[in-house]
């Protein structure tokens, strides 16, 4: 699965997909939500949206939504980290995988989502150029309370094991 593909399954179950308690994400009134709640509704969201793919979910974290989901020889790594301001703390672990897909999902401020999301697109990108090369694709999805979905794709700029 390519990180478009990937991105287009998760847009469009966001708003059909019921997953948690009868209803899509989008009906949930996030405003109003602690962290941990969001965190247990995208788990099962994922789940939900891993299964109807045909992958199992391994969770690599009891303490996080961090998953590997598995379909034969395909492997997809995807971490929700609840707090854009902390996603450096993740890339380098996500880069040594050797998933050909890494998903990371995380939040940012609504007022201003745009730059928020192209900043922190940006550092995503600075932190994976730190940690060097990495296997196939890394996705970052970035989401506001009340904002629409945007995702980011970087792919290697040279392959592990390349010279």
């Amino acid at each position: 699965m390519t990180a478009e593909e990937w991105f287009k399954e998760f847009y469009q179950r966001y708003y059909f997909q019921k997953s948690f308690d009868g209803h899509t994400l989008d009906q949930l009134d996030k405003k109003h939500w602690h962290v941990a709640d969001w965190a247990k509704a995208m788990d099962a969201f994922l789940h939900v949206m891993a299964a109807d793919l045909r992958f199992s979910v391994v969770p690599q974290s009891k303490d996080r939504v961090e998953h590997r989901w598995k379909q034969d020889a395909e492997e997809i790594l995807v971490v929700n980290e609840n707090d854009g301001r902390r996603v450096s703390k993740e890339i380098g672990t996500m880069c040594k995988d050797p998933c050909r897909l890494k998903v990371l999902v995380t939040y940012v401020p609504d007022e201003g989502f745009v730059g928020h999301a192209m900043e922190l697109a940006k550092k995503v990108r600075e932190d994976i150029d730190e940690v060097g090369a990495f296997e196939g694709e890394f996705l970052l999805v970035v989401g506001g309370t009340e904002m629409d979905w945007t995702a980011i794709k970087s792919v290697a700029k040279t392959q592990k094991g390349s010279s």
